[in-house]
Parts: C-alpha cells; sequence; structure tokens
C-alpha cells in the first residue's frame, strides 16, 4: 500500500509503477539495529493524484464535464502528513508495522452552485495501521499487506469524504535461480464500511458495480533473454466486479547499460457492459515504439 504518493494517469496504466506516481517532498528518518529498524516520515503538505479531466484518460463523468472546480491548498503546514514503520526480520521472515496520519489521495467533492456547475474539491484525511510481511522460501517470496483506513468521517455520514475501510493485498512470486525469470500471482481487495445508497457519495461513485467491496487479480510475467539484455514483460489486471481488464505487453533491448530500444502495447476492456475506467478507456487501446536513456 503506498500512501506516500498521490497516481498520475495522464497517460493510462504502464509498466513502470513509478511513472504512475506523482513527485512529492518528504522528510525521513530511519535507525537500524541488528535486526530491525524504524523509519519516521514527515511531509509539510501533500501531493494529490493526478486525475484527468479531459481528453482520452478523462475521469470526469460526463454530467460534470463543463463544471468549475476548486480545491484546497494542499502544499501547507496545515496539511502535513506523518508516519512511521518498524520492521523486524526473523529467519526467512521479514514483518512491518505500519502508521500513518495524511490525506487520502483522491479528492470527494461538494456542489456549490448548480447554475453554473461549480464543485469543491474536498480531501478526506485519515489515519492508517496496517501490517505487512513477506516469507522467503527460495525460490518463491510469499507477501501479505493489511491495513485500516480510519477516516475523520467516522460515522460515514458526509457524501463527500471517504469512509473508513479496510485494504488488503497478498502475492506469490517465483524467481528463476539461474534466469532471474519472474513470475508473481497478486489478490488485492477492500472494503468500505457504512457503505451509502446515496448515488452522489463519493464511495459509490469511485467503487466498482456500486459495491461496498473490491476484489482484484494481477498476474505478472518477466523473462530476460540473450544475457538480459532483452526482457520480455506481460502483465493482466482483473477486476471482478466490473469485469473490466487491462492487459500489458512489453519488450525491450539494452543497447548499452543507459540505453534501450523498446516497444509497449496496453489494451482495456471488459467482459461485461458494466460502467467502470477500464470500460471508459475501451477505445484506448496503445502500442508504442521508442528509445529511453538515462542521464
Amino acid at each position: 500500500m503506498d500512501v506516500l504518493q498521490g497516481r498520475d494517469l495522464r497517460r493510462g496504466l504502464v509498466d513502470d509503477l513509478e511513472k504512475m506516481k506523482r513527485p512529492t517532498f518528504m522528510t525521513l528518518f530511519t535507525t537500524y539495529w541488528e535486526a530491525s529498524s524504524l523509519e519516521l516520515l514527515f511531509k509539510p503538505g501533500f501531493t494529490p493524484s493526478y486525475l484527468p479531466t479531459e481528453g482520452r484518460y478523462s475521469l470526469i463523468p460526463p454530467a460534470f464535464s463543463t463544471a468549475t472546480f476548486t480545491e484546497m491548498d494542499t502544499h501547507t503546514l496545515s496539511a502535513y502528513e506523518i508516519g512511521s514503520r518498524y520492521r523486524i526480520s526473523k529467519g526467512k521472515l521479514d514483518t512491518g508495522l505500519l502508521y500513518f496520519n495524511g490525506y487520502y489521495p483522491d479528492p470527494g467533492f461538494s456542489i456549490t452552485s448548480l447554475a453554473p456547475l461549480s464543485l469543491d474539491l474536498i480531501y478526506t484525511r485519515y489515519q492508517l495501521f496496517g501490517l505487512e510481511s513477506s516469507l522467503f522460501f527460495e525460490p518463491f517470496t510469499l507477501a501479505f499487506e493489511g491495513g485500516f483506513f480510519l477516516s475523520e468521517d467516522r460515522s460515514g455520514s458526509d457524501s463527500a469524504l471517504f469512509n473508513n475501510k479496510l485494504a488488503y493485498l497478498a502475492e506469490l512470486s517465483y524467481t528463476h535461480p539461474s534466469t532471474s525469470a519472474f513470475v508473481a500471482l497478486a489478490y488485492q481487495g477492500r472494503y468500505v464500511f457504512d457503505f451509502s445508497t446515496n448515488a452522489s457519495d463519493i464511495d459509490v461513485l469511485s467503487s466498482y458495480d456500486g459495491k461496498a467491496y473490491e476484489n482484484t487479480l494481477i498476474f505478472v510475467v518477466e523473462y530476460p533473454l540473450i544475457q538480459q539484455k532483452l526482457t520480455l514483460r506481460g502483465a493482466l489486471t482483473y477486476q471482478m466486479e466490473s469485469e473490466g481488464y487491462a492487459f500489458l505487453l512489453g519488450l525491450s533491448y539494452a543497447l548499452e547499460d543507459n540505453l534501450q530500444v523498446f516497444g509497449k502495447a496496453t489494451f482495456y476492456g471488459a467482459l461485461g457492459t458494466k460502467s467502470s475506467l477500464y470500460k471508459s478507456w475501451d477505445d484506448n487501446d496503445v502500442v508504442m515504439v521508442g528509445l529511453q536513456a538515462w542521464f
């Protein structure tokens, strides 16, 4: 669960997770002991998710396409975020305890005017109490993350704020010892408490098929060839409630240590007719060829 950086969906879903995160400023203090460590974090303000409001990847419903948006100032000390993580290793097991006090990076909204339509974007402060663990039994790794998000709207009565929720993830991965080929299957889900039947509630609007829960499967494979100069990648995401999917393919060849050519393809869609991000991006399939250098 990455709670430190908001998402950037201007290019849709890409095979480089870092390119889907917004940069942010933070101060991190870490201290180590023989088999454990402690991290303390402070952020003077926060950077929310970049959710496109126009173009092919727009996430704004058609009814809001002409609306005027105003947003709180998120880069002030009053919008601070703090967190800590304690990790301990014992044999093949790594375990961590998490605490974070900050803002949910996606906004809710409040209608301030109907004619013309004007909306205030509102961010929900919450506290996260989490647990993470990894068990190594080579060549396999079993990982788990889970957390409870305690919202400032504890009763779930404010439709502009996100409710309390549980989030959880489990992943089993395999790395081939000699070729470094990698395969992983992950399951992630969440459950929203006090889920509303109000169609304009932000939890309802951000849900899949109007459900208080969501379940998603992710399959990833990476296979290096030619002494790891050529790399094949593939990933499939399937969202169960909406029956939506995203399929990513990638091929890269390293010309030098800091130079590579690549080809990528992304396909979106849904097996049914239920509305979702995947369904709305059904016409956004893309094929890309390029050259990438690091300096």
